[in-house]
């Protein structure tokens, strides 16, 4: 009796499990579901590209990791996609009344390609171009940054790391541990080259750093060429350091110190008018607002876990990174 007791509350147990899965299940699907018709609904009101306000001095925002595209999802806040600054841009060169741009750039970089692609659209600019680095504006935003005419940071912000990475974890050591193989099919000798499920030969780690240290050298020489460094201070900077303000003038890195307001004052001195600021920015439209409502709590949550799989666990390579 005891015995079948037992069963029958193993059974309940399970049931229990099964009915709160399947509950679950539900809810989602239905989320899913109403998320669809707002996406209808609300089609209007989805994010659409312009000034705020009135001004003659533009402010465009480089803030987060710059992507190519847009990315909102729940582990990935905070990002800049070469695609909607590049709009930006444009729309200030083809504005009369904007006389100035200042780039505000909070950034550790990203992709090495929609960085290139703004640092660009900044030399090619027509506008008197500043670029004001806040608390952070490393690698791809220093290269944003390095384009522009003058560049302001705090004493205190931290700049440069002029340098590429692609690393990536190795998961080949607890695969052994728990008897996973990684059984390999390709087409082509070094299709998975990279892949953290095994590790990578002598060869394959020589073909790999060939490719990120060339695109390093061509991040450098851009970087040194906006900026008109001395071969000293090429060498300083080659190693990808990063810098406080206060080593970044001196390395030729910074032209000032200040913020904004720093900024507006010294483009109304060179260009000798009175300046006001009109902030470039997406407008979110109902759906952005819900997602980045949402999202907030669940990225801090996950910020570890999500940054350490992003660029390892299911790429054919590891992601070259600036």
């Amino acid at each position: 009796m005891a015995r079948a007791s037992q069963n029958e509350k193993g059974k309940n147990g399970k049931g229990k499990w099964f009915f709160i899965i399947g509950v679950l299940l539900v809810l989602w699907l239905l989320s899913m579901i109403i998320a669809g018709v707002l996406s209808l609904v609300f089609s209007a009101g989805s994010d659409i590209s312009a000034p705020i306000g009135q001004g003659n001095i533009a402010v465009i925002p480089i803030k987060g990791e710059i992507t190519s595209e847009k990315t909102t999802t729940l582990f990935a806040q905070g990002s800049v996609s070469s695609e909607q600054t590049l709009k930006f841009i444009d729309t200030a060169n083809n504005d009369p009344s904007i006389k100035a741009i200042i780039f505000d750039i909070d950034s550790p970089g990203g992709s090495p390609v929609a960085s290139e692609d703004i640092m660009n659209a900044v030399k090619e600019s027509r506008k008197y171009k500043v670029a004001v680095i806040r608390d952070l504006g490393t690698s791809g935003a220093y290269w944003v940054a390095s384009a522009a005419d003058k560049i302001i940071a705090s004493r205190l912000s931290l700049t440069g790391s002029v340098g590429v990475y692609s690393s990536y974890l190795d998961f080949q050591g607890t695969m052994d541990k728990y008897g996973v193989t990684y059984q390999r099919l390709v087409g082509g000798k070094y299709k998975d080259i990279g892949t953290p499920f095994r590790n990578m030969t002598d060869e394959e780690r020589y073909i790999f750093q060939d490719k990120i240290d060339k695109v390093h050298s061509y991040f450098l020489s851009s970087v040194a060429e906006n900026r008109n460094l001395t071969q000293s201070q090429i060498a300083v900077i080659k190693d990808g350091e990063f810098f406080t303000g206060e080593e970044a003038m001196q390395y030729g890195l910074i032209d000032e110190y200040g913020n904004i307001n720093d900024a507006v004052k010294l483009i109304e001195q060179n260009l000798n008018i009175t300046g006001k600021t009109v902030e470039y920015k997406q407008k979110e439209g109902f759906l952005s607002s819900l997602m980045s409502t949402i999202s907030k709590p669940a990225f801090y949550v996950g910020q570890g876990i999500g940054y350490a799989m992003r660029d390892s666990s299911f790429q054919s390579a590891p992601n070259v990174r600036t």
